[in-house]
């Protein structure tokens, strides 16, 4: 069995009796390399000083094109900033279901993550077909991603869990194994 020790994005938590946590990281913008966190830092430091540089302009010339420009840039900034997926979970909770969640905020260098908004998806487990790892193709690659199947009554719908991350598939056959594992000790009936 995979270990989530193996994968340091993956993180496997309780955080109440029987329901168990299973969260992926979005290291592109933790900034897991020294690299990563000195390249965001400079853009970062690049646009304050802009700032600054165009609040001289303004001061000195009276022109507000400068002000009005640097305003929208901001907004875009701060706004691309904001979307920005910072980690997205599966919650299992046995003989009840499974919740998707998907957490966006805000993160700049050296600033630790702020979430802003939470996507969440309860899927009950009556309604559960079946849990797998699926591929897709994106031009020549190849990408796994885990989808719970589930069945509405009328049509068979494909949940896709970590659809915005997409780990390697390592990371999801880890977490293939956990889900199985808890709701197969959760349908097992426990003898007194």
């Amino acid at each position: 069995m995979n270990e989530p020790s193996l994968h340091p994005e993956l993180s496997i938590s309780s955080p109440s009796m029987g329901v168990v946590e299973l969260k992926v990281e979005n290291w592109n913008i933790l900034g897991c390399s020294v690299g990563r966190k000195i390249k965001q830092s400079a853009i970062d430091l690049v646009i304050v000083l802009l700032f600054t540089f165009s609040c001289f302009e303004l001061r000195e010339n009276k022109s507000h094109l400068y002000l009005l420009l640097w305003i929208c840039l901001a907004f875009l900034y701060i706004y691309n900033k904001s979307t920005q997926v910072l980690h997205e979970s599966i919650f299992v909770v046995p003989r009840h279901g499974i919740q998707l969640e998907t957490h966006r905020g805000l993160k700049f260098s050296l600033i630790p993550a702020f979430p802003l908004r939470t996507k969440r998806r309860f899927i009950p487990l009556t309604s559960v077909r079946d849990i797998v790892i699926n591929e897709g193709f994106r031009r020549w690659d190849v990408r796994y991603y885990l989808c719970i199947i589930r069945d509405t009554g009328s049509e068979v719908v494909l949940e896709v869990a970590f659809e915005n991350l997409l780990p390697h598939l390592p990371i999801l056959e880890c977490v293939h194994q956990h889900i199985h594992k808890i709701l197969s000790q959760a349908s097992t009936p426990t003898q007194d």
